[in-house]
């Protein structure tokens, strides 16, 4: 698999209703992410619980039209959230509980400055595709919950450029572990 869609051109909302319409009950994803916190190491599984929004122009509600105000005190699912621990458990899979993701716009990497100031906000991991796909699924009701997959230093935490050569090495990586404990967390939602 590969980038097919920028992302700041993925359609999110098209895509979060598609998963409603094809009769998903729950939604669990995965999310390419840079570690803000240095104490990430590459490869590490960490169950988003908060995000921060940094992006700006793209499609996040379906209430257009009408005045809505979805709760977002808890946008990653706990009771979803609690399966996958489960999961981890029952299979080994290491996971981190809880960090906050900020997704910028992409497609280009976040500046130093720009991370030192996500760090001071509190963020722990950053990345581009994962947000708004949360608040549009709270928006209907339909129980979500993401996995960051640390795939490399986020920008001015080591001297190394960020490369894409290097982020699909440690995808590829963890690949095993992501795919094992979503198995596990989708044997246990059956």
């Amino acid at each position: 698999a590969g980038h097919a869609v920028p992302p700041h051109r993925i359609d999110y909302r098209a895509n979060v209703q598609a998963i409603r319409d094809a009769g998903a009950t729950t939604v669990v994803a995965t999310a390419v992410s840079g570690a803000i916190d240095p104490g990430l190491p590459l490869g590490a599984l960490v169950l988003i619980d908060q995000f921060i929004d940094a992006t700006r122009g793209r499609s996040d509600t379906f209430f257009n039209d009408e005045v809505r105000h979805t709760d977002m005190t808890d946008p990653y699912d706990p009771a979803l959230r609690q399966v996958l621990r489960e999961a981890a458990a029952q299979t080994g899979v290491t996971v981190i509980d809880g960090g906050t993701y900020v997704c910028t716009n992409g497609p280009r990497f976040e500046t130093p400055a720009e991370i030192a100031m996500y760090r001071n906000a509190g963020a722990t991991l950053v990345g581009m595709t994962g947000y708004p796909e949360v608040a549009l699924a709270r928006e209907l009701d339909l129980p979500y919950a993401a996995v960051g997959v640390v795939s490399n230093a986020a920008a001015g935490a080591n001297e190394v450029p960020l490369g894409l050569d290097d982020i699909r090495a440690v995808m590829a990586d963890a690949g095993p572990p992501v795919r094992l404990l979503l198995a596990a967390t989708a044997a246990r939602l059956a």
